[in-house]
């Protein structure tokens, strides 16, 4: 994801240590919504999550594979963002000719 992103002249965020309240404070002029995704069942790291103001958007049994063996995860969601995302658009709303350019940005499409 990150060599597609950075292909298509997008900016690719990647701090060093998350725990630092100069990336939380870079993270948070962006305004996204942000997620994890942690091998369960880890009391630490939720611990760690939710101390950090994530919540549990849910559990996704035999999901993730790790040191051998699958394992469930919890998916974490923490809003960042302004709080009024623009809604989705069904692709068929969408510009065909702004859809190709990105497809072809992204190297899906010749």
């Amino acid at each position: 994801v990150k060599e597609v992103a950075l292909a298509a002249g997008i900016p690719v965020f990647q701090p060093e240590n998350f725990r630092e309240e100069e990336t939380v404070e870079a993270l948070r002029a962006l305004k996204p919504d942000v997620c994890a995704v942690v091998a369960f069942p880890n009391d630490a790291s939720m611990a760690f999550h939710k101390a950090m103001g994530f919540e549990v958007g849910g559990l996704l049994p035999d999901f993730g594979y790790k040191q051998g063996a699958w394992h469930t995860v919890a998916y974490l969601y923490q809003a960042l963002g302004s709080g009024d995302p623009a809604p989705l658009q069904p692709i068929g709303a969408l510009d065909p000719q702004q859809v190709a350019e990105i497809l072809q940005k992204a190297g899906t499409i010749s």
